[in-house]
């Protein structure tokens, strides 16, 4: 008879065991995944030394800006804008913005800056991937006839997020 008690409450206390594990242990498992970019850039867009450098005061024609690298990741769509603006200080000099890379297919050609202030100039949609391009301006000296003074460009890259 003693042996059929232990087996009995063995046999209960087992089963107790087992309803506990199938009302306390979980049997799904999930995780979610954000939208999320990555964006990130090098170098800047200072005019290199040379000569002539775009600081003579009788340069003339188009100088080029060194490359601004821009490199970005997505898991979702998004879109990215460029606000330029021309050269402007005691005047405004003609101004050109062009790439490579990720900027092909929007500013592949160089693209006239129209205006002093910044405007959109370009705007292009990505869906997911990673990108890069370089991206540089350039502007027209006219020699003796730019009067002496600062120059300068405002840049501004945008994401919009879809």
């Amino acid at each position: 008879m003693k042996k059929v008690t232990i087996f009995a409450l063995a046999l209960l206390l087992l089963s107790g065991v087992v309803a506990l594990a199938s009302d306390d242990v979980p049997t799904d498992a999930d995780f979610t995944i954000p939208n999320d970019y990555d964006f990130s850039y090098s170098g800047n867009l200072d005019f290199p030394a040379g000569t002539p450098a775009v600081t003579d005061p009788g340069a003339t024609g188009w100088f080029e800006t060194n490359s601004l690298s821009i490199t970005f990741s997505t898991n979702y769509n998004l879109t990215i804008g460029l606000q330029q603006g021309q050269f402007h200080g005691p005047k405004t000099l003609p101004t050109e913005a062009g790439g490579t890379g990720m900027f092909v297919g929007w500013l592949d050609q160089w693209k006239t800056v129209p205006s002093v202030t910044k405007t959109w100039i370009a705007t292009k949609a990505f869906g997911p991937g990673v990108y890069s391009g370089d991206f540089s301006l350039r502007v027209q000296r006219n020699g003796y006839n730019d009067p002496s003074g600062t120059y300068t460009s405002d840049c501004f890259i945008m994401v919009y997020t879809d």
